[in-house]
């Protein structure tokens, strides 16, 4: 279970648990384990405790690059392929090949 997929079921997840249920009856209903269970809930309460002494939380990747026109968009790409042709010279270079 990626974390992703947790932010969808969390709050079902508490409602059962207020309802009592336990971590294994949980899992069975979700099809999850019970330890994706808990670190669910872990990382929930982790959370939640940042939040509560004022630390937000920050997006966990980068923001993906807004072109404006096609020609930024291909000059983008020319500057990607231009790195990774010198990373494979200098692999090739290094292991003795041409």
């Amino acid at each position: 279970m990626g974390k992703h997929f947790g932010r969808t079921i969390i709050q079902d997840v508490l409602r059962m648990q207020g309802e009592g249920l336990t971590s294994r009856e949980i899992g069975n209903f979700f099809g999850l384990g019970v330890k994706q269970i808990r670190k669910l809930l872990e990382r929930y309460r982790k959370n939640e405790r940042r939040i509560e002494s004022g630390i937000l939380p920050q997006p966990g990747r980068r923001s993906r690059k807004i072109f404006e026109t096609a020609e930024e968009r291909l000059l983008y790409e020319n500057k990607q392929l231009r790195m990774e042709n010198e990373l494979l010279r200098s692999f090739h270079h290094a292991i003795g090949r041409r």
